[in-house]
């Protein structure tokens, strides 16, 4: 029997032989990118098309969604952000609905919803 124990020992895996597998994601989150509303937004502010880009944005504020971090912290400070852009994030906390975001950050609506473009864009938050 001490000698079937020793064979068991044997087989199991060494760690330098055992694979290596990734952490289990803590938070699974849906990005919102796609879709009329964003996609229509995106498109009329590359476009230049300034009342168009207002439009598309009172169909975001209507639906009532809700900007959220995708990215951590710790990872920003690496990415390229302009001034607008860090202003409306700093008030981005994953409760606050987009219209009360861009409100309280105090922007020009157009300048806000520019800078909304870029942290889209760059996939730094998303809408929920």
């Amino acid at each position: 029997m001490h000698a079937a124990n020793d064979t068991l020992l044997d087989d199991a895996p060494t760690s330098a032989s055992a694979p290596t597998l990734p952490p289990h994601a803590f938070v699974s989150v849906v990005r919102y990118k796609s879709g009329a509303p964003v996609d229509e937004l995106l498109y009329r502010i590359a476009m230049g098309d300034h009342g168009g880009a207002l439009d598309a944005a009172q169909d975001l504020f209507d639906r009532r969604h809700i900007p959220v971090l995708v990215l951590p912290l710790s990872s920003l400070s690496d990415t390229m952000l302009g001034y607008r852009e860090e202003l409306l994030l700093s008030f981005i906390d994953g409760n606050a609905r987009l219209a009360d975001v861009i409100e309280d950050s105090g922007l020009e609506m157009l300048d806000a919803l520019r800078a909304l473009c870029e942290l889209l864009e760059k996939d730094i938050i998303t809408l929920c």
